[in-house]
């Protein structure tokens, strides 16, 4: 029969793979719960597009919401916006 001590070491080891198997697990969840939010992301903004297209009282109030949310000049250079002056980045390169 084994000593008390031979049984914690045994189960101390076993903690320490679940533990580790765990954390793997909790990893690849949260890899896949970005790549789901991602994949959404994408799959409505295709629609949005879509629809801006076919509506251009839609693609007015989209290209509006973007000019006040965007405020990275190579976002708003996507959608055809101004740019809005220097960006923090480029300010501490200047410096």
């Amino acid at each position: 029969m084994a000593s008390i001590d031979e049984r914690i070491v045994r189960l101390e080891q076993r903690k320490d793979k679940l533990e580790s198997t765990l954390l793997r697990l909790r990893a690849r969840k949260t890899d896949f719960d970005r790549k789901q939010d991602n994949r959404r992301k994408i799959l409505v903004g295709a629609w949005l597009l879509r629809e801006a297209d076919r509506d251009s009282g839609l693609r007015d109030r989209m290209v509006a919401g973007l000019d006040k949310y965007l405020e990275q000049n190579r976002d708003r250079e996507l959608f055809g916006l101004s740019a809005r002056g220097i960006e923090p980045a480029a300010a501490d390169a200047i410096v």
